[in-house]
């Protein structure tokens, strides 16, 4: 493959796609060279994500320059954004991460972990946040989004870690944070925004949270239940609250 050919490929690729060499026409020999050599130009079209995968990448303007003078001028995709690329349908955040997603806990972990659905990928040797993963056995959750996997996971660890509120204290600060969420997005961008965990997929998520690891037990259901009440609760609260604003 001729270098203005990989070029053009490249430009038609839409920012922020992730690539590979078998994704690039041509010999497996040229394409990686491309890459390469696209990586290594300060306004190259790619950047190397991890080994092997590389990110359509955009361009600062005007360029950033960091507190020891460096200079940026490509974008890079976030250490979430690769580490889902790489874990696949049915990976959510897990650990501390899942925690904090629905302050959980205030505690800042110092790796990036995601749960994924079988046989975990080998964690990328790539700058920034250490990225490590965890198999799940229910090939269930690939029908569950992101969030509703990272709430699963969430639930799984709590008072597995330590810095937890008790769960009655938590779910009230998730209750507030709840609805100060949904009052920001309504009053922003309408009230046709849909809920992040929508009551027509509650059914779904429950299901799905019995085909995980019995060892569990009931705690583990019963919490779900409330949290996915008090989100629903929490939604049509400011729902009306916005609609009574108008």
């Amino acid at each position: 493959m001729r270098r203005s050919a990989c070029i053009e490929y490249l430009r038609e690729v839409p920012v922020g796609t992730f690539l590979t060499v078998g994704d690039l026409p041509g010999s497996p020999a040229a394409a990686r060279q491309c890459l390469a050599r696209e990586d290594r130009n300060p306004y190259g079209l790619v950047r190397r994500a991890a080994h092997g995968l590389y990110w359509r990448t955009d361009h600062f303007d005007p360029p950033l320059l960091t507190r020891n003078g460096k200079t940026i001028t490509k974008t890079a995709p976030s250490a979430e954004a690769v580490a889902v690329h790489m874990a696949g349908p049915g990976c959510g955040l897990t650990g501390y991460d899942a925690l904090r997603q629905f302050r959980l806990t205030t505690q800042i972990p110092a790796q990036l972990w995601l749960a994924v659905v079988g046989r975990p990928p080998q964690s990328p040797k790539r700058k920034g946040p250490k990225i490590r993963f965890f198999g799940r056995s229910n090939v269930m959750r690939r029908e569950l989004t992101f969030l509703e996997v990272t709430l699963l996971e969430a639930l799984r660890y709590y008072e597995t870690f330590g810095q937890v509120e008790p769960w009655g204290d938590a779910m009230i600060s998730f209750a507030w944070a709840s609805r100060s969420h949904h009052q920001r997005q309504l009053d922003s961008q309408g009230l046709e925004v849909q809920p992040p965990l929508p009551v027509g997929r509650h059914d779904l998520i429950r299901e799905v949270a019995r085909r995980d690891d019995p060892r569990l037990g009931h705690i583990y259901l019963d919490r779900l239940d409330q949290v996915l009440g008090i989100a629903a609760d929490a939604y049509r609260f400011a729902r009306l609250h916005i609609m009574d604003a108008q």
